[in-house]
């Protein structure tokens, strides 16, 4: 190939992910990549993009942990390895791109639980208490899990609890603030991490015409 683009390259994050191997040995004359997040969680994700971009430029997994393993936390590891990367890195800035966009406003709305659903997040909570009590090697595992089923259950105890089929208190106040912004003439994106909590927002949204 003349040139190769990886679109959302963070999808090679991981060095030893066939996905990765086998687009470390296309041949092609030049390679760029394109990420908004090329480093998600630790520095050898940024070991994996420049093993396609300059294969050998940061030298073999082994000799770059050696070396860098600690230079999110040592200012002189970081900077050396700044220096050698950075004529490689076009980045843009938003505030550079998007001149004509008005900085990002945020409204925090408090949304309080029912009587159902704070004992639906007591029993999760206790739960987690009793798992961190454990002292069991799978505690920590465990006590992640527990906190994702906290966070399910103020969105909605639903998606923890089978048999709690009501409409939640957070839903029934997204639902109040769709309506209004489409009174008022505006488009909206809905987001969040949990696929199912948006399935049962899509099915009120439908009830209510939208």
């Amino acid at each position: 190939w003349q040139t190769v683009v990886l679109d959302e390259a963070q999808q090679i994050k991981n060095p030893n992910a066939e996905r990765a191997k086998v687009l470390f040995e296309i041949n092609a004359q030049r390679r760029i990549t394109l990420s908004g997040t090329p480093v998600e969680n630790h520095l050898v994700e940024l070991w994996s993009q420049f093993a396609f971009l300059n294969p050998g430029l940061l030298g073999s997994l082994k000799q770059f942990k050696s070396k860098y393993a600690q230079a999110s936390k040592n200012e002189d590891d970081l900077l050396r390895l700044r220096a050698l990367v950075s004529p490689f890195i076009l980045r843009r800035l938003k505030q550079e791109v998007l001149t004509e966009l008005p900085e990002k406003t945020e409204l925090v709305h408090h949304v309080e639980l029912t009587s159902k659903e704070r004992n639906a997040y007591e029993a999760v909570r206790k739960e987690a208490l009793e798992t961190l009590s454990d002292g069991s090697t799978h505690s920590t595992i465990s006590l992640f899990a527990s906190l994702t089923r906290l966070r399910q259950v103020c969105c909605d105890p639903g998606l923890v609890f089978e048999h709690l089929t009501d409409t939640s208190s957070k839903q029934k106040e997204a639902l109040q603030l769709v309506e209004d912004a489409l009174e008022g003439g505006h488009k909206i994106l809905v987001f969040s991490q949990f696929v199912q909590l948006l399935k049962r927002f899509g099915q009120q949204l439908k009830q209510h015409g939208v």
